[in-house]
């Protein structure tokens, strides 16, 4: 688990990276895995249907925005259609709320360097997910956040976390582009606790390629329809909701 920081400019220094990988050369193709990170624990089983599922709500990133409201609008349309109850804490309920738990356990960055206290971070979270289901009686809790990932370049198309998706392109006219190196993928990142506060699962699914190729310019672009429909978000939830979904 990570902070929400400097998402967008990262993106612009892969892109300018990802410029010179334009080659002429074709590429094999597999079958791209799973995210490598991704952690299921042992113990873990999906609930009974029916259960209560509460969805943490996405962390604040304005240039994100749009695809966060899509990617909750499709958790919680993929979670019922699993055959589960959900609902999502309030944004404000839940800075009060957190605010209360990340107090208790001293705070979850280091007052030095800024670093993120990672054992902080999961006792606070463990502990506000006890917290919810005792009140709410949900079996469940999930949080949610669109995150900037490396995509594996080659031939005409890009790879990570569970996704293949073909690089979009501009002013090739008619040329065939072919792609090698390391790009910039989005994806769905989900963390999930159990009621008694132990974790159930973390996973990534991949959902969408934010930068097209301009040829004709010889730079990478954001797509103007990154947003525009919530397709490419839904093929990321189902990746990483898998562990849930799976019975």
């Amino acid at each position: 688990m990570s902070g929400q920081i400097a998402l967008w400019p990262r993106w612009r220094r892969h892109a300018l990276a990802a410029v010179a990988a334009i080659v002429l050369a074709a590429c094999a193709s597999t079958e791209p895995s799973p995210a490598a990170d991704n952690r299921v624990a042992r113990s873990f089983a999906p609930p009974s249907r029916g259960s209560l599922v509460v969805l943490l709500p996405a962390p604040k990133a304005d240039d994100l925005q749009a695809g966060q409201t899509l990617m909750t609008q499709q958790l919680h349309r993929q979670l019922v259609a699993a055959g589960y109850r959900v609902a999502l804490l309030d944004a404000g309920n839940h800075d009060v709320v957190w605010g209360q738990e990340v107090a208790e356990v001293g705070g979850i960055y280091d007052p030095g360097s800024g670093a993120l206290r990672s054992a902080a971070y999961a006792k606070a979270l463990s502990s506000l997910a006890r917290r919810l289901c005792d009140e709410l009686k949900c079996a469940l809790v999930i949080q949610q956040r669109l995150t900037v990932r490396d995509a594996k370049l080659s031939g005409s198309s890009a790879a990570w976390d569970g996704q293949r998706r073909r690089v979009p392109v501009a002013g090739t006219y008619g040329d065939t582009l072919s792609f090698s190196g390391t790009g910039v993928g989005l994806s769905i990142e989900l963390t999930a606790v159990s009621a008694d506060g132990s974790p159930a699962f973390h996973t990534f699914g991949g959902a969408s390629l934010p930068y097209r190729a301009d040829a004709s310019r010889a730079q990478h672009t954001l797509r103007p329809d990154l947003f525009a429909d919530d397709r490419e978000i839904a093929d990321g939830v189902r990746l990483a909701l898998n562990p849930l979904l799976q019975r």
